[in-house]
Parts: C-alpha cells; sequence; structure tokens
C-alpha cells in the first residue's frame, strides 16, 4: 500500500511537471516560438493588441494572471492581420491561427508589474478630483443607485474606484464633474493593463 501511496505521489508530481512545463520558459522571459499557442491552449485570452505593418504585441489574461507577447509579422501576416473582419463568425478562429504563426520575439510575465493591493487601497479617502489631478483619465463608469463605479488609468494601469451612494437617478444625471470631482473613494481594484503596457 505504501508503494502505491509512492507511486500515485511521483504519478501526480510528473502530471503537474508536464502541465506547467509548457508556460515555464515564458514565464521565466526564455521566450520561444510557440509561448503564444502555449498561452492561448493554457486558456489565456488575448485582451489587447496593438501593430503596424512589421510588429506586434499583445496582452494575455488569464484568472489575474498577465503575459506581454511581442513578434514580427511578415507582410503577408501584416495583410492577413489588417483583413480581419471582426463581424465574420469565423473571426475567433481565424486570428487565433494567425497569431500562432507569428514569429515570438519576447514573452513578458508581467507579475511584477500589477501594483500591491497598499498601494490600490491608497486611493480609498481621496477623491474622484484626486484621480483626475494625479493625471489619470476616466474611461468608464457605472452606476447603480447604491454605488457608482469609475474606471480610471494612468495609461498603462487601470483602477476601477467606488463611491458610494445613494443617488437616485436624477440626482446622477444632474451631477455635474466637479461634483463627481467631490465624491469619496471607498473602495478601489485593480482592473488589469490598457494600451500603454504594449508600446
Amino acid at each position: 500500500m505504501k508503494r502505491f501511496a509512492k507511486l500515485t505521489a511521483l504519478f501526480a508530481a510528473l502530471v503537474l511537471t508536464i502541465a506547467t512545463a509548457g508556460l515555464a520558459s515564458c514565464m521565466h522571459d526564455n521566450h520561444e516560438a510557440d509561448d503564444i499557442a502555449r498561452l492561448l491552449r493554457e486558456g489565456y485570452d488575448c485582451t489587447m493588441q496593438i501593430h503596424d505593418d512589421q510588429s506586434w504585441a499583445g496582452l494575455f489574461e488569464k484568472d489575474g494572471s498577465y503575459f506581454k507577447v511581442t513578434a514580427s509579422m511578415s507582410k503577408a501576416q501584416a495583410e492577413a492581420m489588417a483583413n480581419l473582419d471582426l463581424m465574420d463568425e469565423d473571426y475567433d478562429a481565424k486570428l487565433r491561427s494567425l497569431l500562432e504563426s507569428f514569429t515570438v520575439l519576447s514573452c513578458e510575465d508581467l507579475a511584477s508589474r500589477i501594483p500591491s493591493q497598499k498601494d490600490v487601497d491608497a486611493w480609498v479617502g481621496k477623491t474622484i478630483g484626486d484621480a483626475e489631478r494625479a493625471g489619470m483619465e476616466q474611461n468608464g463608469f457605472f452606476f447603480n443607485g447604491d454605488y457608482a463605479e469609475f474606471t480610471y488609468t494612468d495609461g498603462t494601469l487601470t483602477y476601477n474606484l467606488t463611491v458610494d451612494g445613494p443617488f437616485t437617478e436624477a440626482q446622477w444625471d444632474a451631477m455635474t464633474p466637479e461634483d463627481q470631482a467631490k465624491l469619496t473613494i471607498t473602495k478601489a481594484t485593480f482592473g488589469g493593463f490598457d494600451l500603454g503596457i504594449l508600446e
């Protein structure tokens, strides 16, 4: 029985090693040609991308884990990227196939660039105006009456800043930017990366 238990443990460790080895090279920035394919197989989504006629950069995200991948494109690949149609029902499959064909130049684990919870919590007690005076730009908000959540970005990092209500719809509609600037932040969370991380 003990021998069986040891063999079972060894087998489990082997399975875990095989399962995690696929991303190991990317996690240590020793990129390989199939890093994009590996990330996609592991369930990462390409949530943002930028490109010109020769180079491409994309952000891959899964459960709060982020990777930045850069790659070079041939003229044919650049043309294929430019011709992708978001309305095409096969868009996702075509995009995936195209991304997997790129020549990967780098693959960076962005874990060290995620702000600490202490830094995020530092926004609590400040105002929406403080976020704007810090050079942040608002790129969206959500309002449900009991509270409102603003999304602010510094171009690279995104924060979700919550202010408590209650607000009636009439009160919210009548609120000016100056009124919003006085609202006190009661909760803050890291909202992910913005396009600036890819530049």
